[in-house]
């Protein structure tokens, strides 16, 4: 995480304190306890700040001030509503206050969740038994299914997932090479490479999804369980998404890692998903590596004012 956001919290934590002591605490049983307010070192999409408080319910607060960061506490509370309804692995919400009346009184919007005490995945599952735990958690949000749309949770779309797919595909290799970075136009070759792949047009049932997993999106509790955060970030679409990014975000590519990973992922699904990930894989790997390219690209070209 970047220096911008821990200052961004800083500036603000007399503030926060102030909040959390006023409503925060008040709305969750807990008036006048002592606490102590800590900024976490990993994450950066919100405000947000851990809540310790002594013999009793330690929780995070999400605090925000304009509509835009409203707009996200409301989706939050939304997403995370839904995935515990289905009893999955992610913090639950405890107490939001998005009114404007308390925007004007405290100068913040809040939002309280369930405190995970462990670590982020990377840090805490160095072997194969802590990220199986991350493969059985994502076996479990994975289980959620939905036959006839996929996409964003908020912007759900109907019509065929790999043309889709093939198609973003094109798009990115052409602005590519467009940029100059590619030595040849790679849209016609890449959409014959990908028609080669069996399933890649196939239509639902499509998984719920986390659709971002980053090593600060997944956490490893003290009993050794795995915890998925942010999941307002979700969508439905194909497990593949999901796995090759923790693959490659969260594993490195270190095999013991990989290995933890895919035994509690595939020991937790029907056998029949595996053969799925067999023939699919390098299209999702495909995928997730186009799109890094291409941020980066973009990163390259603003910055040399292009």
């Amino acid at each position: 995480m970047g220096t911008e956001a821990v200052q961004a919290r800083r500036e603000i934590e007399g503030e926060v304190r102030a909040v959390v002591e006023r409503v925060a605490l008040r709305a969750l049983g807990q008036a006048g306890r002592p606490f102590e307010l800590t900024i976490p070192t990993l994450g950066k999409s919100s405000l947000v700040f851990l809540v310790d408080v002594p013999e009793g319910h330690d929780f995070v607060v999400r605090v925000a001030r304009g509509s835009k960061g409203r707009r996200d506490l409301s989706r939050r509370v939304r997403a995370g509503k839904f995935w515990a309804r289905h009893g999955l692995p992610t913090p639950k919400v405890l107490h939001a206050d998005l009114s404007p009346a308390t925007r004007r009184d405290t100068g913040f919007f809040l939002l309280c969740e369930q405190r995970i005490h462990g670590g982020n995945a990377v840090d805490v599952a160095a072997g194969e038994s802590g990220f199986a735990a991350v493969g059985r958690a994502f076996a479990q949000i994975h289980a959620v299914e939905r036959r006839w749309h996929h996409g964003s949770f908020y912007q759900p779309r109907i019509g065929p997932y790999g043309y889709r797919q093939v198609k973003r595909h094109a798009e990115w290799t052409r602005e590519l090479f467009d940029m100059g970075l590619t030595p040849r136009d790679l849209t016609k070759p890449h959409r014959e490479w990908m028609a080669t792949f069996p399933g890649v047009h196939a239509g639902g049932p499509f998984q719920l999804i986390h659709r971002r997993c980053t090593e600060s999106d997944v956490m490893i509790d003290e009993g050794g369980e795995a915890w998925v955060l942010e999941p307002q970030r979700c969508g439905f679409g194909s497990f593949m998404t999901d796995l090759i990014r923790i693959e490659e975000r969260i594993g490195g590519g270190d095999e013991s890692r990989l290995k933890g990973l895919h035994t509690g992922y595939f020991g937790a699904v029907a056998p029949a998903r595996r053969d799925v990930y067999d023939a699919l894989a390098p299209v999702f790997r495909a995928d997730l590596h186009l799109a890094n390219a291409l941020r980066w690209a973009r990163k390259m070209h603003k910055g040399a004012g292009v």
